[in-house]
This record gives structure tokens, sequence and C-alpha cells, in this order.
């Protein structure tokens, strides 16, 4: 599971170049790849868990025994998309506060 689904495929979305349905299926992929690596590691994919390099590190090494290296690194791309747009809403939402 991913919580903040919409605010990601948004963020993926808005980074993309190309045809409609080139971003909607390069999307798609991206989505299924982190509800895949949610179910490997057994957690939700959340700003708790996945906000900097760190975190998708962490992440990567519990994917080890399950997939290969080539579909980790695919993995990676991805988890760090999301933690990307974790730190974004972060500063988004302290400059709010100040």
């Amino acid at each position: 599971m991913i919580e903040n689904e919409k605010k990601f495929r948004k963020w993926i979305t808005k980074d993309e170049k190309g045809s409609n349905s080139k971003i909607k299926h390069t999307t798609n992929s991206k989505i299924s790849n982190l509800n895949v690596v949610s179910i490997l590691i057994g957690e939700t994919i959340s700003e708790k868990n996945l906000f900097n390099e760190i975190c998708v590190e962490k992440i990567s090494n519990k994917l080890r025994p399950y997939r290969n290296e080539k579909s980790i690194l695919e993995y990676k791309i991805v988890l760090k998309q999301y933690a990307q747009m974790v730190q974004h809403l972060l500063k988004n939402t302290l400059v709010k506060t100040k």
C-alpha cells in the first residue's frame, strides 16, 4: 500500500515527458513497483519510512532476499522519487507555517 498515492501520481506525472498514454503507462509502472516493494517488505510506503536517501537504502536492503540487484536498482528509482516528493511536501509545509 502507498500512502499519498494520489499526490505521488501527480508528482511523477508532472516530471514525465511524452504522450499521455506513455505517461499513464510509466506512472502505473512506478505505482506498481512501489506496491510490490510494500508487499515484499511488509510495510506501507509512507512519509514515515521513506523520506530521504538513507530510507531508500534501508528499504533496498530489505529487498535483497527477494530480488536481484537489477530489480532492486529499478525499485530504487521510484523509491527516490517518492522520497523527493516527501521532502518537497515537508519543505512546503514548513514554509507555510513560518
